[in-house]
């Protein structure tokens, strides 16, 4: 099976004092493309059960935006995912429930567009080609964690 997901996550305001007074807005998305292998375990007419397991390609697209600084960022790793499903069948129909986890992480973001100077001491490296630092740390991100499902179907 191939699966593709997709992730968006977004937060904006305004807050600070002084120099740092003023709107922020951050967000990241990421796109997952998950090559998995289903092994059915055991079967019945009525139930079938299954384990999953792949490999996973993730990518993540990060944008900073405070006051007098725009920096976008961009990462990708290799990682894993394994889970296992029941499906509940009746003549061509079936109720499909799958429960899984992904391990997907991002250790670091290199920066791909810069525009103006951070007024804070946070963003600590966001220069072009570099990697995106955050108080002397590799910013990074995750797409890991746990997936669950529930579908329909459809045998013919």
């Amino acid at each position: 099976q191939v699966r593709p997901s997709f992730m968006w996550q977004g937060e904006s305001g305004s807050g600070g004092t002084g120099a740092l007074a003023g709107d922020y807005e951050y967000s990241n998305n990421g796109i997952i493309i998950a090559g998995l292998v289903k092994i059915y375990a055991l079967e019945s007419q009525y139930l079938r059960l299954y384990f999953t397991g792949g490999l996973n390609y993730g990518s993540t697209n990060t944008t900073i935006q405070e006051v007098g600084l725009k920096v976008e960022a961009s990462g990708s790793n290799l990682g894993f995912q394994f889970g296992t499903g029941l499906e509940v069948t009746l003549g061509s129909h079936g109720i499909l429930f799958e429960a899984g986890v992904r391990k997907l992480a991002i250790e670091r973001n290199i920066v791909s567009s810069t525009s103006g100077t951070a007024e804070s001491d946070s963003l600590s490296q966001y220069s072009n080609g570099d990697e995106l630092e955050i108080d002397n740390e590799d910013f990074g991100s995750t797409l890991s964690g746990v997936q669950i499902q529930l579908g329909y179907a459809y045998y013919f």
